[in-house]
This record gives structure tokens, C-alpha cells and sequence, in this order.
């Protein structure tokens, strides 16, 4: 689903840890779009949700083992 924004090149991954990198690097984009935008309020629900976002995906990575990518 996130594949338009990113192409994990590492090879002997599996899917799932792929999937999880691309994740990762989605919701790093999404973050950077949004803290330079003109919308951007310090402290706002929007910002929270995506360090929660992103904190996940870095968490499922290291579940996955693939934690060192991020």
C-alpha cells in the first residue's frame, strides 16, 4: 500500500520486514510534510497522532528485527 513512497532495496528480508521499513519511511515523510507546513501547531492532536504513528512503526521494526534500518 505505502509502496509508491519507498522501495526497500535490502536484500534477505522477508515481506513482513519489508513492509514494516516501508511503513517506516512513510510515516517519516508524512512527519516531515507536516512539521514544514503553514498548518503546523506545536503540541496539536495532528502532531501527536503522527509521533504515535511513528512510533509504532519503529517498534514494529524492532519486533521485526529490522531496527537498525530505522
Amino acid at each position: 500500500m505505502y509502496e509508491i513512497h519507498c522501495k526497500v532495496k535490502a536484500k534477505g528480508l522477508t515481506r513482513e520486514q519489508k513492509e514494516a521499513l516501508v511503513y517506516y519511511t512513510y510515516c517519516n515523510l508524512q512527519e516531515d510534510r507536516y512539521f514544514g507546513s503553514v498548518f503546523y501547531i506545536p503540541g496539536g492532536s495532528r502532531e501527536k497522532e503522527l509521533l504515535a504513528k511513528t512510533a509504532a512503526a519503529v517498534a514494529t521494526c524492532n519486533k521485526l528485527g529490522v531496527g537498525q534500518y530505522c
